[in-house]
């Protein structure tokens, strides 16, 4: 007969959390405890409580130049001899742009209407600091002090518990990025599927873990209830990644591995309605011909998989998916075969939802910013279109201030 043997790290662990740092459980574990809280959802959230917005943070800085190519603008061709992409090869989007070749998994996409591309995002004033532009971005704050929430995490606040499901959730092995820390909303971290399901052994230290803190130091009720919840998410999930069968085929890679546990975890039946997911490696100072492409086939090809996916179980119309970048790249290609950090880019959004084409029109190369694209866009306008338009949350709390929407919905 084996013996059990609690690990004394873990219970420590255990311990700590049931003291009341909840989050840090559920992010060391990589399960989302779904906390039963009391909520009001006003009368939108209830009419419009089934939409689903899916964020991929770009992060290192994507070249927008090359994503969305202006391959009619000779200025174009001229400042990239080596990087500049071929006009013969785009996905046309329009007269004047087209998307990378790599990106051809995405034309069933722009041929329904439902990919909208917005020119020149950025911020009023460009910041080309990864960690200070991506703490713009993550806050709506642009000093130096980005706050103590994060955009989405105001939002999950304001979206409230429906079903016992958090608001939001981040997918990833990455730490959890600021724009999802709330005030009040448990926003955890998942993993993977795997690592959603509670062994026998977690169980009983989990447990053990509860029953050894000192009765004059009383667990939070909410704490006993999130663990039962967590046992019946982690049912819930296995059995559905037991019986999915998706309709299209996701790629191998981190990308589509991140959206199929996504499109189960909506299959499963969970009310979560916002979901992060990150993609590395955009910060392409170097040998810039072979990563970029890479990593643009990696995203249209999983997200071309995860639309084709959804509509076929008839959910194409509820998810809208929206890809970011801190900053683009500058304009010039350097000398060791790369771009180096630049100011505006595109930002594109994805589904039913969206409406299809492009929303901006090309760059102006004529009048640049220190030699990068100049925003047109503030990013908050992007912002405050998925909050009110799509998610049906007042924008204007979240977001620090008033933003006239976009027309990109549908």
């Amino acid at each position: 007969m084996t013996t059990y043997k609690p690990n004394p790290a873990r219970r420590e662990l255990l311990r700590g959390a049931c003291g009341g740092a909840s989050l840090g459980l559920a992010r060391r574990l990589g399960l989302p405890f779904l906390f039963s809280q009391a909520a009001l959802v006003n009368a939108a959230n209830q009419r419009y409580g089934n939409r689903i917005l899916v964020i991929f943070e770009l992060s290192g800085g994507n070249d927008g130049l090359n994503t969305v190519a202006p391959t009619e603008d000779d200025r174009y061709h001229r400042a990239r001899p080596r990087l500049r992409v071929a006009k013969a090869n785009v996905v046309k989007l329009d007269g004047r742009l087209g998307l990378h070749p790599e990106m051809e998994p995405m034309r069933a996409l722009l041929d329904r209407g439902e990919l909208a591309v917005v020119t020149d995002v950025g911020m009023p004033t460009p910041d080309r600091s990864h960690f200070h532009a991506l703490e713009i971005w993550h806050s709506c704050r642009d000093g130096a002090d980005p706050g103590h929430t994060g955009w989405i995490g105001r939002a999950a606040d304001a979206l409230g518990v429906r079903d016992g499901a958090a608001p939001a959730l981040h997918i990833g092995s990455t730490d959890q990025p600021f724009s999802l820390v709330s005030e009040r909303a448990m926003v955890p971290s998942l993993v993977s599927l795997e690592r959603a399901t509670i062994r026998g052994d977690d169980r009983r230290e989990l447990l053990d873990a509860l029953a050894a803190v000192p009765r004059a130091q009383s667990v939070p009720a909410r704490v006993a209830l999130g663990a039962r919840e967590a046992y019946a998410f982690s049912s819930r999930l296995a059995a559905s990644a037991r019986s999915y069968k998706p309709a299209s085929p996701y790629p191998d890679s981190p990308l589509g591995r991140k959206l199929r546990t996504i499109a189960q975890i909506l299959d499963a039946g969970f009310a979560t309605r916002v979901f992060e997911v990150e993609i590395d490696g955009f910060d392409t100072h170097a040998n810039q011909t072979d990563a970029h492409p890479a990593l643009l086939r990696e995203l249209a090809s999983a997200v071309a998989a995860f639309h084709g996916d959804l509509r076929a179980h008839g959910r194409g119309d509820r998810v809208l998916t929206m890809a970011f970048s801190e900053f683009g790249r500058r304009v010039k290609e350097n000398g060791s075969g790369g771009t180096d950090h630049g100011a505006a880019a595109p930002v594109l959004l994805a589904g039913g939802g969206a409406k299809g084409g492009v929303h901006g029109g090309p760059p102006d190369l004529e009048n640049l910013l220190e030699g990068d694209v100049a925003t047109r866009v503030d990013f908050r306008r992007v912002y405050a279109t998925v909050l009110d338009g799509w998610l049906k949350v007042p924008s204007a709390p979240i977001l620090l201030g008033t933003y006239e929407p976009l027309p990109i919905l549908g």
